[in-house]
């Protein structure tokens, strides 16, 4: 068993600032499914789906996994970004669009703790979850609220588990006295690997879901909300215009914001998002390229090695099928 420890501090640059906030009233379901891109009118009490909210122009205002923990509550679990700027989005949002629904935002307390799991396939039976859990809550302890996230966004299934800092700490040390623990490095790693957006990498103001690999936040045939026209559009007419691409590289580590050369003269192709350390002199680097480059094996450079070629070697894929 490895688990890995979200920052509690909001300041923190490296690690990942996990938070959750939940909407609770008799209009919370009506009003989330009116103007998230979740199915949540098909959700069950103890189901969860990943969503977004939208600008009109289809642009993110804030992505998030969103659970249905009882009949009229709600409860949205994300990554609060620098400084809670995700954070910010979500609670702005819902302001933006409350008029008068009987509804309310609960924030965790002070004492609150999280915990992320990831147990081996042993171990997930020993749980009793399995790929069928995936997108639900379950109980494995008392007080303590267990989400069971899909393996999309590491490459194998995890869990993340809430309660009060001490009760997490107790589960831990009572049931995998022995686990081992993850650094920030690590786990983004993983999530560079599965071309998994992050906020403050590629979840950035502006960004379009479809162009970062985001398409299974965004429900099929999924009724009227901000920015539905501008997505069924761009899944019409075939491909966003900019792909999320994977491509390792060798030498000195390109960075963040870096502009990417075609192959042959000075032509920006993209721009590097992330970049993460697979081994000594080896990185994992996304970057977001026009859809025209955006092929399995194309070469290109970096502007700050122009000598250099590089190649892709894997696209985020933005139709549903091929998730």
């Amino acid at each position: 068993m490895k688990f890995f420890r979200p920052a509690a501090s909001l300041l923190q640059d490296q690690s990942f600032q996990w938070t959750w906030l939940s909407l609770v009233g008799p209009d919370a379901r009506d009003f989330l499914h009116r103007l998230s891109t979740v199915q949540v009118k098909a959700l069950g009490v103890g189901e969860g789906a990943p969503g977004c909210f939208l600008t009109p122009q289809g642009k993110l205002r804030a992505s998030f996994q969103l659970w249905r923990s009882a009949a009229e509550s709600f409860d949205f679990e994300f990554d609060a970004g620098r400084e809670g700027s995700w954070k910010k989005e979500i609670l702005s949002f819902i302001d933006q669009y409350t008029f008068s629904e009987r509804m309310s935002v609960v924030e965790p307390g002070p004492d609150s703790g999280c915990l992320w799991l990831f147990p081996e396939a042993s171990e997930l039976a020993q749980l009793g979850i399995d790929e069928t859990r995936a997108g639900h809550l379950v109980q494995l302890g008392t007080g303590l609220r267990v989400g069971v996230q899909r393996s999309s966004e590491f490459g194998r299934i995890w869990l993340t588990l809430w309660g009060t800092m001490a009760s997490v700490d107790a589960y831990l040390k009572e049931h995998f006295p022995t686990a081992s623990g993850l650094k920030a490095e690590e786990v983004n790693l993983w999530r560079i690997l599965q071309l998994r957006p992050r906020v403050g990498f590629e979840l950035v103001e502006g960004a379009a879901p479809l162009e970062i690999g985001m398409r299974n936040f965004i429900a099929d045939q999924k009724g009227c909300y901000p920015g539905q026209e501008v997505i069924e559009k761009i899944i019409s007419i075939g491909s966003p215009p900019r792909r999320l691409v994977r491509i390792e590289t060798q030498g000195s580590a390109p960075q963040a914001g870096e502009p990417l050369l075609a192959q042959e003269g000075q032509t920006e192709i993209g721009v590097v998002t992330s970049v993460s350390c697979s081994r000594e002199n080896q990185f994992q680097v996304l970057a977001l390229v026009k859809k025209m480059f955006a092929k399995e094996g194309e070469k290109f450079r970096f502007s700050s090695s122009p000598e250099k070629t590089a190649l892709i070697v894997q696209i985020a894929p933005y139709e549903s099928s091929q998730l």
